[in-house]
């Protein structure tokens, strides 16, 4: 059901994980964020809100979702993938911001805010790089 605060909202029992493919890096280069939604709710049509603090930190490059589903007894389980890389834009370490997203538990007739773990990012200056003033 729609929420008063947001569009599209999963019916039904979700997870939500999400996988850094690193959280130290050199300045210039990119890590890969992975957020994973999984459970008996239709996922297709909803997005996730990045957080204003990340594309502050990143420079964020969104690659298209991806949406499996699989029967498991009687229930249609979905699993949609969305992958984000990630440029820090500066030397520094930081803390990766947390992404929520807002499901509905009907059997509790409940709204529930899946939220994913913070992580500590380590970005060392690369000392043959060339600086741009500010």
């Amino acid at each position: 059901p729609p929420h008063p605060f947001q569009g599209y909202v999963p019916v039904g029992n979700v997870t939500l994980t999400s996988k850094l493919d690193r959280t130290s890096l050199r300045e210039g280069e990119g890590i890969q964020l992975e957020v994973i939604l999984q459970g008996d709710a239709n996922l297709r049509p909803l997005q996730i809100p990045l957080p204003k603090e990340l594309e502050a930190l990143c420079e964020v490059f969104p690659e298209t979702p991806t949406v499996q589903t699989e029967v498991q007894g009687d229930r249609v389980i979905t699993t949609k993938r969305f992958r984000f890389g990630l440029v820090p834009k500066r030397a520094e370490s930081f803390t990766l911001p947390t992404i929520s997203v807002l499901t509905f538990l009907p059997e509790k007739g409940e709204y529930r805010t899946l939220t994913t773990r913070s992580a500590q990012i380590e970005v060392v200056a690369d000392p043959n790089r060339q600086r741009v003033p500010e």
